[in-house]
């Protein structure tokens, strides 16, 4: 798949960025129902979730079309991510979980699962 690359540790995918806000929005809504009610899964989630926010930020900082404003890339941009098979794993799962209470997710879900597959 074009856009996907496993270097060893980390895989880099790049995302449309109207995919990377369902996300990031996602990874959000986890970090704030897990972390903030102490539920099992807290730690888990605090750990996926920062590092996968943070290389959604860093991506999009490096982003040609942001480096001289404070903003995310036009939805139409392709966001280039590196994070572990894990926290991509992690990342479609939130995704998946969210997935009943928004019904746009279904093609940012189908996307990443497509290009996670494809960096196996």
């Amino acid at each position: 798949m074009k856009g996907c690359e496993n270097q060893g540790e980390r895989v880099v995918i790049e995302v449309p960025m109207s995919f990377w806000h369902r996300v990031n929005g996602c990874v959000d809504n986890s970090i704030a129902v897990d972390v903030q009610s102490c539920e099992g899964a807290a730690d888990e989630t605090s750990k996926h979730g920062n590092r996968v926010m943070q290389a959604g930020w860093e991506a999009a900082t490096a982003h040609p079309t942001t480096v001289q404003t404070s903003s995310w890339p036009p939805d139409d941009a392709l966001l280039t991510v590196g994070l572990s098979h894990a926290d991509w794993a992690w990342a479609l799962s939130q995704l998946e979980r969210w997935a009943v209470y928004e019904t746009d997710l279904i093609e940012a879900i189908e996307f990443l699962r497509n290009a996670i597959q494809h960096t196996s």
